[in-house]
């Protein structure tokens, strides 16, 4: 019987469509994979999401610890011997070592390398993704020419902490204007990240000389953008509106240097101003008001994830209670929140369930995350236990419920576990006090999420 079983699983491994299947959900390192055969070599190269993706960088043999950065002749000669579908999915980070190398050798080097995989593999390339740290690395201030690159679907432009002054124009022949109406007609997920802390000049400022157009996209389907305060798409973003992205669905949208009220009060008069929008991902909202309006502009509106960063006393919106309150009208399905909590206390918190009598009739998937953490003091509160049990019975006709940060103490625990599991209460709780953004799997595309191992130039 086990002979045949072996039998069984050898000839399921060497089955193309039920190998393509096992390597697509399994966590299978993708070098790895690609060694085992020929086969399992073409079949992970040929994933629809590729599983590797191609890093236009070289480490020094001398000192690999020291990225020749600037050497595109090592990745050309590369480019020579490896398999073209190598190339489905790249990744620029231009110069690593911006003290050891010229301006003119950073340039060089990064034109070279993008002509090159833009001219040898411009019908391969389906992924793209390129980081700035400085002016320099935008080839001449110039961003990349993808006019024959009519395959990429997915694009990530990463700004690190490029100060907003340093961020030049989109207009022109070579800016990011014209780069993103060269791939307008295909790309499915465009994604704007940065880490910059704050605005060199006023938001309008920067609007007014960044001067960024968005093109109508008609495929896009997941648009994240943490830059609104350079790269806007309006006053109340109708740049990318349902009726100028008709397949948008998942929408991320942040300022770096503000709150999104603002921007919040112009959308919620719109009427099905996004009503092909399913998932929103808010961060920094401070007027509850802001929140409770979205069900105008995002009437189909079934997932809503909220990050509070740095929340001050002034704020509206902090605790767990007053979120679930202002998100009871919207008839979402999912709900996620990532709160940097004033009360710290684990009585307060269960406080904020029970101040909304029944929870939304509608959710079936509730996430929270507490930054800061909270302590248990339920053995130091009349009726504590009795309060905590209550609100895990408000959470049991939930399908999925997971909440982290809570510190249980050892004896809370005991009772606590124990009645979750005698009331069958599908509830998690993970005690870490961060944001895991692999748990957005309930709510986002996984495959439009980048995990793809990184292959360098070696």
């Amino acid at each position: 019987m086990e002979e045949l079983q072996n039998c069984a699983m050898r000839q399921a491994l060497q089955n193309p469509a039920i190998l393509q299947e096992i390597l697509q959900i399994t966590d299978v390192s993708g070098k790895t994979s690609r060694l085992v055969s020929h086969l399992w070599n073409e079949i992970t190269l040929s994933l629809p999401d590729p599983k590797l993706t191609l890093l236009l960088s070289e480490k020094s043999e001398s000192s690999p610890e020291e990225k020749v950065c600037c050497y595109a002749t090592p990745f050309q000669l590369l480019c020579i011997n490896m398999p073209p579908k190598l190339a489905r999915s790249i990744r620029e980070n231009g110069c690593q070592s911006i003290n050891k190398h010229s301006r003119t050798q950073r340039i060089r080097a990064a034109e070279s390398k993008l002509l090159h995989i833009s001219g040898q593999f411009a019908q391969l390339v389906e992924e793209f993704a390129m980081t700035f740290t400085d002016r320099d690395l935008i080839p001449t201030v110039k961003y990349p020419d993808l006019s024959r690159n009519g395959a990429i679907t997915w694009m990530l432009l990463e700004f690190g902490y490029m100060k907003s002054n340093k961020i030049p124009s989109c207009t022109g022949s070579h800016g990011l204007n014209q780069m993103l109406d060269q791939v307008k007609d295909h790309l499915e997920y465009f994604e704007m990240e940065s880490n910059m802390y704050e605005l060199e000049d006023s938001p309008s400022d920067v609007d007014a000389r960044i001067g960024f157009q968005f093109p109508q996209m008609k495929n896009l389907e997941e648009f994240r953008n943490n830059m609104l305060d350079c790269f806007s798409c309006g006053d109340h973003l109708q740049d990318i509106c349902t009726a100028r992205m008709p397949a948008l669905e998942i929408l991320h949208i942040t300022k770096r240097d503000n709150t999104v009220d603002d921007l919040l009060r112009n959308i919620i008069t719109k009427q099905d101003l996004f009503s092909g929008v399913k998932n929103l991902r808010l961060e920094n909202v401070r007027n509850p008001e802001s929140i409770t309006g979205l069900k105008t502009a995002f009437p189909n509106l079934e997932t809503l994830s909220i990050y509070q960063f740095n929340a001050d006393e002034s704020s509206l919106l902090m605790e767990v209670g007053p979120h679930l309150q202002v998100c009871a009208p919207l008839g979402l399905k999912y709900l996620n929140l990532y709160l940097s909590n004033r009360h710290e206390k684990l009585s307060e918190f269960v406080q904020g369930f029970l101040i909304c009598g029944e929870l939304l009739p509608s959710l079936k998937t509730l996430e929270i995350e507490s930054f800061s953490g909270v302590s248990d003091d339920l053995d130091l509160v009349v009726d504590g236990e009795a309060q905590m049990k209550q609100c895990l019975l408000e959470l049991k006709g939930l399908e999925n419920v997971m909440i982290t940060g809570i510190e249980f103490k050892e004896e809370t625990w005991k009772w606590v576990e124990s009645f979750i599991y005698e009331n069958k209460i599908p509830i998690v709780f993970d005690k870490t006090c961060y944001p895991s953004m692999a748990k957005d799997q309930f709510i986002l595309h996984a495959k439009k999420y980048r995990n793809a191992e990184i292959i360098s130039v070696v």
